[in-house]
């Protein structure tokens, strides 16, 4: 299984997070991989939002995310996302992950900020391919 953490950069203590895991199919030469985006350090109330979104393969699904209370100091999950990728005919699959929130914030120190992006590319695990066999020259 394969994972990793891709990680926005901080802008006024906030930050959008994505850790995700891969669990590669040998038979369907797939792997399922599952995605969670969170809001980091969310120290002060943020209202529900819309026009949230993931893009995971190129495949984009935008969401909405309730209220953010300030009692969440380290981290609020703001969506999980599974989704089948097929891997390269060699086995190997590399997919972009992109998480988008927009937070619509001021900050004394730096005005406002409007929106938090985290993206980067994520290594699956590669799957054994069964090699050609060939019979020439048998008789």
């Amino acid at each position: 299984m394969a994972s990793g953490t891709i990680t926005s950069a901080m802008t006024g203590d906030y930050g959008l997070q994505v850790k995700w895991t891969s669990e590669p199919d040998i038979a369907t030469n797939t792997s399922k991989v599952t995605v969670k985006v969170y809001v980091l350090y969310p120290s002060i109330n943020i209202s529900s939002r819309t026009g949230c979104y993931t893009t995971i393969n190129g495949s984009k699904v935008e969401f909405k995310t309730s209220a953010i209370k300030d009692e969440y100091k380290g981290s609020k999950l703001l969506t999980t996302r599974t989704v089948t990728v097929q891997h390269d005919e060699d086995g190997t699959k590399s997919i972009k992950i992109v998480a988008y929130f927009p937070i619509y914030l001021k900050s004394e120190s730096l005005g406002w900020i409007y929106e938090k992006k985290a993206s980067g590319t994520a290594v699956l695990d590669d799957i054994p391919r069964a090699s050609t066999i060939s019979s020439a020259g048998i008789s």
